[in-house]
């Protein structure tokens, strides 16, 4: 391949991906923030021709809490701990008050209407593939929710992102057989492994690494294989939430930049992803942040003819031979 590729994914949840870890109703500026930034994003993404894949949780495809409750899959993972139930979360917790932190039609459409966007899934129910409870048969149905909500907007998920990373190679033939084809893995480091069961050195690693180099981030796409169909796609960099200390900040940005030049400098990939919630903090000052990003990929477009790839756009490139890679 003769130039590197700079690849976005967002996790798209609004409060489906925290309502076990966060009272919404002590959230609702931060949440509401969300939702207005957003657009915000699309459009940056399309005047700068940035493909980004959005992978979105099936649920907010549904237009009010009595669509979620008929269209329910047949089958349920029967978690351990409940509290990480969308489902149970919906029976005992969910206010209707708080609707529009849940079902987002409109921002999907506009997703969907925005050039270079690619609507991918987060599963249905925010399903979580390494928690205790999980079978083959809920995440087939799980799935298959998802596909099926989607292509009523006439969305065909192609690409995958797991759940707070909880990718478990054993279900890949399942993630195939609902006609997805690449899917976000985690970043090519001992402190992404699930299997490492010290937490807090891996916490400590990965905080360390959002600010100083070292883990190396980029990589070749030529090295990626399929798995059960599936092309595996790494994660690079997690685009950290803002931080309180503005020198933070500054390393964290300082980071990305250095790691996407050396990517375009070796003709690699570089994975960056983040939620789009990150940026309810403090919405102005994230966005600048990501301008920046976006600046400095577009000295690499025309300096190293770095180009912006979505995850099913690098699939087609790698799997389909649309350009010649090495």
């Amino acid at each position: 391949m003769n130039h590197g590729i700079f690849t976005v994914s967002l996790d798209f949840e609004l409060h489906w991906g925290q309502f076990d870890k966060i009272d919404v109703s002590k959230n609702i500026k931060y949440f509401d923030n969300t939702l207005d930034v957003i657009p915000k994003m699309l459009s940056l993404f399309e005047q700068n021709n940035i493909e980004v894949t959005w992978a979105t949780v099936g649920l907010l495809y549904c237009k009010s809490i009595k669509d979620l409750k008929e269209r329910r899959p047949q089958y349920l993972a029967e978690y351990n701990n409940p509290k990480v139930s969308a489902y149970h979360y919906v029976d005992t917790l969910y206010n209707d008050k708080y609707a529009r932190f849940y079902f987002a039609q409109d921002l999907i459409k506009k997703i969907q209407n925005t050039k270079g966007q690619e609507l991918a899934t987060h599963t249905y129910a925010h399903y979580y593939c390494l928690e205790k409870g999980h079978t083959k048969q809920a995440f087939d149905a799980d799935l298959k929710s998802a596909s099926k909500i989607s292509e009523s907007f006439g969305v065909h998920n192609k690409s995958i992102v797991m759940p707070r990373n909880q990718f478990n190679p054993t279900d890949c033939d399942i993630i195939n057989n609902n006609n997805i084809v690449v899917i976000r893995t985690n970043p090519d480091s001992w402190c992404w492994n699930f299997d490492f069961k010290i937490n807090i050195l891996k916490k400590i690693a990965r905080s360390a690494d959002c600010y100083l180099p070292l883990f190396k981030t980029h990589y070749l796409l030529a090295s990626k294989k399929m798995h059960n169909g599936l092309l595996l796609l790494p994660a690079s960099r997690f685009f950290k939430p803002l931080h309180k200390v503005s020198l933070l900040n500054k390393l964290r940005i300082r980071r990305i930049k250095n790691e996407m030049t050396k990517a375009a400098k070796s003709n690699s990939c570089y994975h960056l992803w983040w939620h789009p919630h990150n940026f309810g903090i403090n919405p102005t000052l994230a966005m600048k942040e990501l301008e920046v990003i976006i600046d400095h990929f577009n000295f690499l477009n025309k300096t190293y003819n770095m180009k912006s790839k979505s995850m099913i756009s690098t699939y087609d490139m790698i799997v389909k031979n649309t350009e010649t890679y090495a």
